[in-house]
């Protein structure tokens, strides 16, 4: 599917830093994405790589949304079999739903709080990555309102500013 190439691992570990602060984010300043996360039954779900140490504890609590750094058995786990899969994901070259069509995860949990969580991600991925990249693989989301677009263009902002701590 792609060729492994030296230093994914690294572009990969920058991903996931920005989209767990975008989780964070997103929970506290968007409503829609706020009322996705509110259907999810589990109190927590874990997004990592197989064989790998790159990992994410997400914990959904009644009033906020937090990173765990225990690496603690969570009630749902998607699990990426490889980096590339995982790469793809979090660039925005592929959706969720086209790595489990090429049986590119394991999921560990609900499958109905599976579709809610990838909803979740389709919307963040909405909101980060500019329409004319991901036009084709989110077609749903395409259009999304510039007011949305710029008030995330705030988040990314506040995040390279706040990338030394």
């Amino acid at each position: 599917m792609c060729k492994l190439v030296k230093g994914k691992e690294t572009i990969v570990k920058m991903l996931l830093s920005i989209f767990r602060k975008s989780l964070i984010y997103l929970y506290k300043n968007d409503n829609e994405f706020k009322s996705i996360l509110s259907n999810v039954n589990c109190g927590c779900f874990s997004i990592s790589v197989l064989k790998s140490d790159l990992r994410i504890n997400v914990v959904l609590g009644k009033k906020s949304v937090y990173i765990d750094s225990d690496n603690r058995r969570c009630d749902l786990e998607i699990v990426f079999k490889n980096l590339c899969f995982a790469f793809k994901v979090f660039s925005g070259f592929i959706s969720l739903e086209e790595v489990f069509a090429y049986k590119g995860i394991i999921l560990k949990g609900s499958i109905s709080d599976a579709l809610t969580i990838t909803r979740a991600i389709k919307r963040l991925q909405a909101l980060i990555f500019p329409d004319l990249w991901i036009g084709r693989t989110f077609k749903e989301f395409t259009g999304t309102k510039l007011e949305e677009k710029l008030t995330f263009l705030k988040f990314y902002f506040y995040f390279l500013m706040n990338a030394r701590r």
